[in-house]
């Protein structure tokens, strides 16, 4: 089975929440952790309470925020096994496409998701005068 967990510092992991739960609904077996922030638990102890669901047969792709950020580090000591890949930063589109995927999770798999996720990040430039209706048209 597929899980996908998205920690952050702070609240960023709710408001990703609000918002995949708009595209996807609440079935995928998404896990959202806060680092950090009053009233969880210590990162150690939520990584550990994560890992202790998954099986051998588990499918794990791990989202952080920063790049060697402290959450980042965490979760990269903590991550053993073949199953599991741990990706630091992201956007929406790069965790639709990964949540929603029905193929194989693999190393080749994340790297093509991850440069099409970048190739949606661009600068938006309207000409003057561009309406909405222009712009979608």
């Amino acid at each position: 089975m597929k899980k996908v967990v998205i920690a952050t510092h702070g609240n960023l992991a709710q408001g990703i929440q609000s918002t995949l739960e708009l595209f996807v609904g609440k079935k995928q077996d998404i896990t959202y952790i806060s680092a950090y922030t009053q009233g969880q638990a210590d990162l150690d102890t939520q990584i550990d309470n994560f890992f202790a669901r998954v099986t051998p047969a588990d499918e794990v792709i791990v989202f952080t925020d920063i790049y060697g950020g402290s959450v980042n580090q965490k979760f990269a000591t903590k991550t053993t096994g073949e199953n599991i890949f741990v990706v630091a930063g992201f956007n929406v589109p790069l965790l639709l496409e990964v949540i929603l995927a029905t193929e194989a999770i693999s190393d080749e798999f994340i790297q093509e998701m991850i440069t099409k996720a970048q190739a949606g990040m661009q600068q938006v430039k309207l000409a003057k005068n561009t309406t909405e209706n222009d712009f979608f048209a």
